[in-house]
């Protein structure tokens, strides 16, 4: 699986991007990581990352969480999906992490659900992602995040079965003040979101 190149928004008609930083080492050891990555020396990056992981951490170690998702990001820009998955829910059972962090990592763990088979958990994997960007879109902070972004933006717009076209149309409007830059995509989520996840698959995303 390549490296994910959208971040998919879905509001309804009805992420806090609660600031935490890694430690200082920690910082320096994914560093030393990403060095070994540009001089072409795999093994030792990922020897790091391995090691790191499979430490022990407490349960709300939010650098093991980032450590975590880092090496499964590592596993799928090399196809092995299953090893990420692995790595991808060790991070999702950490406790009181950012809820920005949790909103992108349920994303990917849908996905790779999805693509390693595993439709049941894929589908309450991204569930869960579409709850915690509901709740968590009010906040300001996240727009900053998201606007600072280069990378494509899908914004969906769930529960359209209970809009009217007026209504619809006033949204639509409102998020493309909002954020000009991202694609916007009215849906039903229920009957949606395995044909987004096919989607993104087809694509090589």
């Amino acid at each position: 699986m390549k490296r994910f190149l959208f971040l998919i928004l879905i509001v309804s008609f009805n992420v806090s991007a609660a600031e935490q930083a890694i430690t200082q080492w920690v910082y320096n050891t994914l560093e030393r990581a990403q060095a070994n990555l540009d001089k072409g020396n795999v093994e030792a990056a990922e020897r790091i990352y391995y090691d790191y992981s499979n430490d022990t951490w407490s349960s709300r170690s939010y650098d093991h969480f980032v450590i975590l998702r880092t090496y499964a990001y590592f596993l799928l820009s090399f196809d092995r999906n299953e090893e990420a998955l692995r790595y991808l829910k060790q991070a999702s059972l950490k406790r009181d992490m950012p809820p920005y962090d949790i909103f992108e990592l349920n994303f990917t763990l849908g996905q790779v659900y999805y693509v390693t088979g595993d439709r049941e958990n894929a589908k309450k994997t991204l569930l869960k992602w579409v709850e915690i960007g509901e709740k968590e879109m009010k906040d300001s902070e996240l727009f900053k995040k998201i606007k600072g972004s280069k990378i494509p933006l899908l914004l969906l717009i769930n529960k359209i079965d209970t809009a009217d076209q007026e209504t619809l149309l006033t949204t639509i409007s409102f998020w493309k003040e909002k954020l000009p830059e991202a694609e916007i995509f009215p849906i039903f989520l229920p009957t949606t979101f395995v044909k987004l996840a096919s989607t993104i698959e087809e694509a090589g995303l």
